[in-house]
């Protein structure tokens, strides 16, 4: 009752289908809001006008202000990636020294990275949906792959190893920390016992061939579209 009447001001057109939550449009007219301010149409085909639709016929008034257009975009940057390509949006995370590497000399092991910046590296952690490395960084490091931001997340960060032959230890920290959240990339010269192995304890197993025996990571890619639920 509180919302009788009101006007909601938002960066996305309000959705008209079922996903993880029910029909946004439909809820606004229930509430009895008298206007909607909104940004953006709506990319999904899902929605795509079909929400403004809805609320224009349950009697509220619809505006788009493109005013702020970049702005709403940014925020909605991944979901307008994924629903004009098909495709996730990639982040690449690299760590670099002035000159260039990406590790201390042999003769100064740590970090190459201040404090503030491994900070930063937990809030993008905590911003994606999964985050992917190298066998080479496991077997050098041990590490758990983790978002540690100490932020609630929306959903279970996937931890996703490229490793073209299986090379990830049962005894890694990444392995025994398994909870159904951790993928294996590799080709189909990896050894089948070493998979079952694996799978056995938890880990998810693709197998993504590129000619010259490299894992595809178009198919990667591709497989990870597949799995997005991306109905809001």
């Amino acid at each position: 009752m509180r919302a009788r009447g009101a006007t909601l001001y938002i960066n996305l057109e309000p959705c008209s289908h079922q996903g993880r939550t029910g029909p946004c449009a439909e809820a606004l007219v229930r509430a009895g809001v008298a206007r909607v301010v909104a940004i953006h149409q709506d990319p999904n085909p899902l929605v795509a006008g079909r929400g403004f639709a809805l609320l224009g016929a349950g009697g509220v008034e619809v505006e788009i202000d493109p005013a702020l257009a970049h702005e709403a975009e940014a925020l909605n940057r991944a979901f307008f990636h994924f629903m004009r390509t098909g495709r996730p949006l990639v982040t690449l995370k690299s760590a670099l020294t002035l000159d260039g590497k990406i590790a201390a000399p042999e003769d100064n092991s740590g970090w190459i990275t201040s404090e503030k910046a491994r900070a930063h590296v937990q809030q993008m952690r905590h911003l994606h949906d999964a985050i992917m490395t190298g066998i080479g960084t496991v077997l050098a490091d041990d590490c758990l792959l983790t978002d540690r931001s100490g932020l609630e997340r929306s959903r279970p960060l996937l931890r996703i190893v490229l490793d073209s032959q299986l090379r990830l230890p049962l005894q890694s920290r990444m392995v025994e920390s398994c909870r159904g959240d951790l993928l294996a990339v590799c080709t189909s010269v990896a050894s089948a016992a070493r998979r079952k192995l694996l799978e056995e304890r938890g880990v998810e197993v693709l197998v993504a061939d590129q000619p010259g025996g490299q894992t595809d990571m178009q198919a990667v890619v591709q497989a990870l579209a597949a799995r997005a639920n991306i109905c809001r």
